[in-house]
């Protein structure tokens, strides 16, 4: 199976999401023990969930809440470049 499969499910697997149809976690731990690729997508996909994270934290206490406050979407589901 191709590694954009895999990184579907690396990514889905960060957001607390279903695997893909098809791709098991045993399958995609099998994957990631011999891909070196889709260990530093890994990698890369968990920094990015960090800085998220502490941005979320971050915005919350600008506001005065300690409760961290959701990013602003876009009414089409975040598609920046079609708001320009």
């Amino acid at each position: 199976m191709p590694c954009p499969r895999f990184r579907d499910a690396i990514s889905a697997r960060a957001d607390g999401e279903d695997l893909p149809p098809g791709i098991s976690g045993r399958q995609l731990d099998a994957h990631l023990a011999g891909c070196e690729a889709c260990r530093e997508w890994q990698r890369r996909v968990g920094e990015l969930r960090d800085l998220t994270d502490r941005l979320r934290k971050a915005e919350g206490e600008v506001r005065g809440g300690g409760t961290p406050t959701p990013l602003p979407q876009w009414e089409d589901g975040g598609a920046r470049d079609a708001a320009r």
